[in-house]
């Protein structure tokens, strides 16, 4: 999570709705259902996948360096009927590929004090709060706060795409934008996806972080 409390976090905004004076008309899909692994924020990017009989929302499976989270997203993506030869490193963007229609945005997580109400459903430490989450796809999104550093903000793309931003050193992954990636970061392309604008965030205590608007 990039934590950039005002007020609470800041939660991306549905720039398109169904005002027929918007111009921007693309629906787009937004499913309730609890955090799987880990507790999620606005702003993260998830996995849709089930759990109890319901739709809940996993976190990308990361390992300790880019080739071990490449071998962990080829193993969550295999447990689940994917066919993936490549392995390492390599395996990550046909993993992308394969679960491209299953990537969630969180819009409404664990910071908004309604979704705690339903904690411990499934039993005592697991987080049961349901998140609100938009399909990356047929969406208009403003104030999408990402990973990339503020000093980067004038590298980033207009017209790209936005990006997972994988650690090569740690594994770790986060939301990015195309050209904004810092060193020792490789960027994957989410495919379908256009930035359209580049802005900034900041927080009560001043710091500032690169937001983005796009469309999918």
């Amino acid at each position: 999570m990039i934590d950039v409390k005002k007020m609470g976090l800041s939660k991306p905004e549905v720039a398109r709705g169904i005002d027929p004076h918007k111009p921007y008309r693309q629906s787009c899909l937004s499913i309730d259902g609890p955090a799987i692994s880990d507790a999620l924020y606005a702003h993260d990017i998830a996995i849709l996948d089930a759990v109890g009989g319901m739709p809940g929302f996993e976190v990308f499976p990361v390992g300790t360096d880019l080739a071990t989270t490449g071998t962990a997203l080829k193993e969550f993506c295999t447990d689940r009927g994917a066919t993936i030869v490549e392995t390492g490193a390599n395996a990550i963007e046909p993993a992308l590929v394969y679960l491209r229609d299953r990537l969630f945005l969180i819009w409404g997580g664990t910071e908004e004090t309604e979704m705690g109400l339903i904690d411990n459903t499934f039993g005592p430490g697991f987080d049961a709060s349901n998140d609100a989450g938009l399909k990356l796809k047929d969406l208009y999104i403003t104030g999408l706060v990402t990973d990339v550093p503020y000093a980067n903000k004038d590298d980033v793309i207009e017209g790209g795409c936005l990006c997972l931003f994988v650690n090569d050193t740690t594994g770790a992954i986060s939301v990015g934008a195309a050209g904004g990636s810092d060193d020792g970061v490789t960027e994957y392309a989410i495919t379908g996806t256009t930035i359209i604008n580049v802005g900034e965030y900041e927080d009560n205590a001043g710091d500032k972080y690169v937001t983005v608007d796009f469309v999918c």
